[in-house]
């Protein structure tokens, strides 16, 4: 390594405000042995991309400052960075200025064993550069605890393949662009991580394999879809935002929401005006189990899927759940499956509060709103089903086929909107009301026929 003057040293120190440096090393190549960085020799000024060969280490000691002078060079760690900063005296990489910024500290895909502590990485990660964050991380081994993204261009951190680092007690200030941006699994290593999560990997629909989002604020880039047989949880407290009417939570697998009472999980859009899109269980979804969440700002009419949460799983157990000022509907269950569905409360939703193939309710329990029966269709047929206690209203015609079943419980109420649509009964209907709790069949609509 080659020192340069102290003129050189002045100007490059008041450049990067790091004036009252001691010394200047320029750095450029390939680390081919193992490295130390020490304070004596700080800062550390790129004059050229810094490559870490494979199998070697670079340390970098407490209090060292590592200057990017520009977007063109990086640090790029092919073996292993240990960053040994420490509570009030941590390591800082650098750029010019937020609106000229530098360069990336790259962890490469074969990079093993980087553990980086107490760093701040500022004005780096311009997004005009081939690597366009401050940290950008291809390796699952690495470890990453108590650093600060600042002022970064495109992305103060980013992980754009399916790794999961360990990142812990991260902070992020007055990024230009993106806080972070990560591929969805990524995330599950994740613990006390600020600002927002944006969950996107390069392309228009990210697949997950096994992957959690722990607490934290996460918002769809793409299309998220939990690929069958993989299960995605959704950690308590955790808050996933969903910026249009485009990008959906698709599940073919298994999606398990961890909310609990005094700290649910949000699903939401960004307005009433500008709902977002869908949680939507596929048909192919097994054993999902949403616990205390919210449902706020989704499901757009004008969209292919329209509810803030969609079930098209037999097997799906949906509790203690809301779904407020939905665009088309707060819940749809567009098949006849019978998912379990305790304890839900609509608020100002669009069109419907829930819209439901009539064989759905059967499952349902301490449902609110009003539950439309409909299918996708306006004539639907209904197999062996019940509709517990509630407020139903026909959205078209329902037909119990020959030798099926309808049991309406005590205390339902059936609304019949106009009369075009009836209930028309070629099996059986048990309407199982009591003296006290009553079923009610409300007009101004058609009527109950028997064949």
């Amino acid at each position: 390594m080659r020192r340069s003057v102290p003129l050189l040293a002045l100007v490059l120190a008041s450049m990067f405000g790091a004036g009252g440096a001691s010394a200047q090393t320029n750095v450029s190549g390939t680390l081919n042995s193992n490295t130390t960085w020490g304070l004596a020799g700080s800062p550390y000024v790129l004059t050229g991309d810094v490559t870490v060969a494979n199998g070697r280490t670079l340390s970098i000691e407490a209090g060292v400052v590592v200057q990017f002078p520009n977007t063109s060079w990086d640090l790029l760690v092919d073996g292993a960075l240990v960053v040994q900063g420490v509570s009030g005296n941590p390591v800082t990489f650098a750029g010019p200025s937020a609106a000229s910024p530098g360069g990336s500290v790259v962890l490469l895909a074969g990079s093993a064993n980087s553990v980086i502590d107490y760093a701040n990485f500022i004005r780096l990660g311009s997004a005009a550069a081939f690597y366009d964050a401050g940290l950008s991380i291809q390796s699952s081994s690495a470890v990453v605890r108590d650093c600060s993204f600042q002022e970064c261009g495109y992305a103060g951190l980013r992980v754009p393949v399916e790794v999961k680092p360990v990142v812990s007690n991260a902070t992020f200030v007055n990024g230009s662009g993106l806080d972070s941006e990560v591929h969805p699994t990524a995330p599950t290593n994740f613990s006390n991580v600020g600002g927002k999560i944006t969950l996107r990997a390069g392309a228009n629909a990210v697949t997950v394999a096994q992957g959690a989002w722990p607490m934290g604020v996460y918002e769809l880039g793409a299309d998220v879809l939990v690929s069958f047989g993989s299960t995605l949880t959704v950690g308590a407290g955790a808050e996933v935002l969903f910026p249009n009417t485009s990008w959906d939570l698709l599940v073919d697998g298994t999606l398990v929401v961890q909310g609990v009472s005094g700290n649910p999980v949000t699903f939401g859009g960004a307005s009433a005006a500008s709902p977002g899109a869908s949680v939507v269980l596929m048909a192919a979804s097994a054993n999902s189990v949403i616990d205390h969440s919210q449902f706020v700002h989704l499901g757009s009419a004008a969209a292919f899927y329209d509810a803030g949460l969609s079930i098209q799983s037999a097997s799906a157990v949906v509790r203690d759940c809301s779904f407020r000022e939905c665009g088309y509907a707060g819940l749809r269950v567009p098949v006849e499956v019978k998912p379990v569905v305790t304890n839900a409360t609509f608020i100002n939703n669009g069109v419907h509060d829930a819209e439901v193939h009539p064989t759905s309710p059967t499952n349902f329990s301490n449902v609110g709103g009003k539950i439309t029966l409909r299918g996708g269709t306006n004539d639907v047929t209904v197999s062996q089903a019940v509709w517990p206690t509630g407020v139903y209203e026909l959205g078209g015609d329902v037909s119990v086929s020959f030798g099926s079943t309808l049991t309406i419980a005590a205390g339902a109420e059936v609304l019949f909107p106009n009369t075009s649509w009836d209930l028309l009964v070629s099996g059986s209907l048990h309407a199982v009301g009591l003296e006290s709790e009553k079923v009610r069949f409300v007009g101004p609509g058609g009527g109950i026929f028997g064949a």
